[in-house]
């Protein structure tokens, strides 16, 4: 719960944040802001335009990491059934997470993961 000018947020911390720094930019007349919804994260900016959140992917979270320089970490393929087949080389190589290639990182990045993960 945070007390900001006279209203008080029960959403989290960090969409309060973002909207704190909303109506500083917006007081100093760097970024001109018609309305605010608290609802469903959007602003409208005058023009017309509508700036919404981005959802991070459900199943992007649980599949993918980010390294601290950006890299994104993924799990090994083929760890899922048929062990018994594989050689005990493979399956001691496949352990753990591996970084991902750059071509593949970067969708992943964009489209499921566009603020990172914590």
């Amino acid at each position: 719960m945070v007390l900001f000018f006279g209203i008080i947020f029960f959403h989290n911390v960090g969409v309060v944040l973002d909207f704190c720094l909303i109506f500083i930019l917006n007081r100093y007349n760097v970024l001109k802001i018609d309305k605010i919804s608290l609802y469903s994260k959007s602003m409208e900016i005058k023009g017309g335009n509508v700036l919404t959140k981005l959802k991070t992917h459900s199943g992007a979270k649980k599949r993918f990491r980010l390294t601290a320089s950006g890299k994104v970490r993924r799990g090994y393929a083929m760890k899922r059934h048929n062990m018994r087949k594989r050689p005990t080389d493979m399956k001691r190589d496949a352990r753990g997470m591996c970084i991902m290639d750059h071509c593949d990182a970067k969708v992943i990045k964009k489209n499921f993961l566009p603020y990172g993960l914590n």
